[in-house]
């Protein structure tokens, strides 16, 4: 998250702790319009990097398999 909040200010001209706010709105405002997994992801991603996404998106992909299997 760190990067992001350096880039808004940077871009944006604003202080550190307003870019983070500015962030946590959004991500807020995502994850009540997106279904759990995305809005998760979404947040995850944002606050620990593409590692943190790589092994969420396996969590959701291994419970959307077991959902299927359960269907057949």
């Amino acid at each position: 998250m760190e990067d992001l909040i350096q880039t808004i200010t940077e871009k944006v001209g604003i202080t550190p702790d307003q870019a983070k706010g500015a962030i946590e709105t959004v991500l807020s405002h995502f994850k009540d319009k997106l279904p759990s997994g995305i809005g998760d992801t979404l947040e995850s991603f944002v606050q620990g990097g593409s590692n943190t996404v790589s092994s969420t998106a396996e969590n959701l992909l291994g419970g959307l398999k077991d959902k299927l299997s359960g269907l057949f």
